[in-house]
């Protein structure tokens, strides 16, 4: 080929390439519409985003990995509560799942901008009409929003938007340095709400210190805070949570050596408060041993100091701080002694406290083991040796049977058939195991560190439940009353590969009631069910309808992303009143109010199980007025309704 040739080929190929561009190219974004007040995309000097080109008015979605065939069917998303200076400028993340007709695992991802009033669309893949046990989720990490985290089950909605509720957030940047100015790794810092003077409800951001003491924390704009600095150890499994800013993981536990502190703020949306540096000062000890009678260590025994008057805040199963009347901020550590039976607690210096050991690694406590304490001091816990109660059957230890303790509770024993207890009281006891049943025995507080016998013979009656349905049950929870007053509750579980669930009973007329136990979702739904049973000698059997209902939690939020509390009733399609207590799933020790109570902690969650339908939640709350809002309870499903009150 000649040099012409050559030049020709060159210039055919450029020209191919310029077109190829010029037809790929996007459209060019329509001018933004001008708005009063402050910039859209508002941002620090020391946190601004490298400029980004504005957003084309046309949604573009991205899917990885390559998107399946699609339907031309599309889920709809409408961000509902964005600021009107603040852009939302990041991708929403969807993740839909399920199962084929073959029951291969399905997965779909894609990623779509929402347009400038918040509206995106996702294309949807075609096994979407026929997969089963499908589930969704839409996320996003927007650093002027709270983070989205919607989940749901079942085929997505596609007849209408589905709304997903956004909380515009405002920044708080500092440092946490003990009192020689050196950085604090692993401190939790927790805002909430400052009303009257003093902290109130749920967490309303947290985060945690990184390697230099440094933390970023996000909270609702235009509100006072009370803001939690509490030292925590940092975890040596995972020292560094990239996907947080680089902020430190811990492990669970209060530090013994430094103290809580917090302080009052305001957050303004759109310039990152600085608080500079938060000083924790050291911490006074209470420092001693676990051991028994005899002189033998208990290693590894939970000690903990116990509360005192005043508001907690729960920060982890075994780290409490409290406010005490003067303002102050207490520790409430808890910590397992090491195999030398020592521990270590934090505590304010000339505070006086009480301390207790609450648990044992081998055996149950039953009474007070608590100790006064003031601050530095050394203690010691005496405990008697354990009393070890065990079930026979004709001589022979029976494992896993069922300890009644008289005023106290029913414990199962191990494998061997033996329970331990530590305890200064004297019981009443007796065991039983399906038909077996002992007598009742009396068991002195001198018996501690002896073996005692408990002697079972066949006393009662099966009763044998099963579940019809397509849907099997796998746990139940079977509440009963005799007719002389008797009642009891048994939470009772099986595999795939069990027969029915099994209830032993004395003879006489019973009312059983059977319904959701905590564990896999179907037993989490049960409607309870009721039926009256007459109990003989012969064993009796029982089918029950499997039918499944659903809840709901309710979260309700002021303009600022505060929790807001009120009084409720909730209505059933028929107007019938089923108003039941709520829960307050985080933030106040799964505190549970009066039926209808809107706890101002957190999200709360529907005590009970309601029949799928429509239904309508009437809320009073005071000030911010009266919401009235109607929702729909799927089978099996939980389902959120969001109140944002002015």
């Amino acid at each position: 080929m000649g040099r012409s040739s050559l030049v020709a080929a060159a210039a055919a190929l450029l020209a191919a390439l310029l077109v190829w561009q010029l037809l790929t190219e996007p459209a060019a974004a329509p001018p933004a519409a001008p708005t009063a007040g402050p910039p859209a995309a508002i941002a620090s000097p020391a946190e601004a985003s490298p400029p980004r080109a504005p957003l084309p008015a046309t949604l573009r979605a991205e899917a990885t990995p390559p998107p399946a065939a699609t339907t031309g069917r599309q889920l709809r998303v409408q961000l509902h509560g964005l600021h009107p200076t603040a852009l939302w400028t990041v991708p929403l993340q969807l993740d839909l799942d399920g199962r084929g007709e073959d029951g291969g695992r399905l997965e779909h991802r894609a990623a779509a901008h929402p347009d400038g009033q918040g509206l995106a669309a996702f294309a949807l893949p075609d096994w979407i009409a026929t997969a089963t046990e499908q589930q969704g989720r839409l996320s996003a990490v927007d650093p002027h929003y709270r983070e989205l985290a919607q989940h749901w089950r079942g085929r997505p909605e596609t007849t209408q938007a589905l709304l997903v509720d956004v909380q515009v957030v405002a920044t708080l940047r500092g440092r946490v340095v003990d009192g020689r100015g050196q950085p604090v790794e692993a401190a939790r810092v927790t805002a909430y709400a400052h009303r009257d003077g003093q902290p109130a409800g749920g967490a309303l951001g947290r985060t945690s210190s990184g390697p230099d003491g440094t933390f970023r924390l996000t909270a609702p704009p235009d509100t006072t805070l009370f803001v939690l600095v509490a030292p925590m150890r940092a975890s040596r499994a995972s020292r560094v949570t990239i996907a947080d800013e680089g902020r430190t993981a811990d492990t669970g536990d209060l530090r013994d050596d430094l103290l809580p502190t917090g302080l009052v703020t305001t957050t303004t949306f759109g310039q990152p408060r600085q608080l500079g540096d938060l000083v924790v000062a050291e911490a006074a000890q209470l420092s001693g041993t676990v051991q028994w009678q005899d002189g033998g260590v208990i290693p590894f025994a939970r000690v903990q100091v116990l509360p005192r008057a005043g508001p907690r805040f729960t920060l982890d199963e075994r780290a409490v701080v409290q406010r005490l009347a003067d303002g102050r901020l207490a520790p409430l550590a808890a910590v397992d002694a090491d195999d030398d039976g020592r521990f270590t607690l934090p505590a304010l210096a000339g505070a006086a406290v009480e301390v207790a050991v609450t648990q044992l690694p081998t055996a149950r406590l039953l009474g007070s083991f608590t100790l006064p304490a003031v601050a530095p001091q050394q203690l010691s816990f005496v405990l008697p040796r354990a009393l070890r109660l065990r079930a026979t059957d004709g001589g022979r230890a029976v494992p896993h049977a069922r300890l009644q303790i008289a005023d106290w509770e029913i414990v199962g024993s191990d494998a061997s058939g033996v329970f331990e207890l530590v305890t200064t009281r004297a019981l009443q006891v007796r065991a039983s195991h399906r038909q077996l049943r002992s007598p009742w025995l009396d068991v002195p507080a001198s018996a501690a560190g002896t073996t005692v016998d408990l002697a079972m013979a066949a006393a009662r009656t099966e009763v044998s439940i099963e579940f019809v349905g397509d849907l099997r049950v796998r746990n139940t929870v079977i509440t009963w009353r005799r007719d002389d007053g008797q009642n009891g509750r048994e939470h009772l579980l099986r595999d795939d590969r069990g027969g029915p669930f099994q209830l032993f009973l004395d003879p006489g007329h019973y009312t059983l009631t059977a319904g959701p136990g905590g564990g896999e979702r179907n037993g989490v739904f049960l409607l309870p069910q009721s039926r009256d049973v007459e109990v003989g000698l012969d064993p009796i059997a029982l089918r029950l309808p499997a039918s499944f209902g659903g809840s709901f939690t309710v979260m309700v939020t002021d303009g600022a992303g505060s929790w807001i509390g009120g009084d409720s009733r909730l209505f059933d399609p028929h107007g019938a009143d089923l108003s039941a207590p709520f829960r307050v799933r985080d933030g106040a020790d799964g505190r549970e109010g009066r039926p209808g109570e809107l706890l101002a902690d957190g999200v709360n969650v529907f005590t009970g199980i309601l029949p799928p339908g429509e239904y309508e939640l009437v809320g009073d709350f005071g000030a911010h007025g009266a919401q009235r809002q109607r929702f729909t309870i799927k089978p099996r499903e939980v389902t959120e309704v969001r109140l944002r009150l002015p």
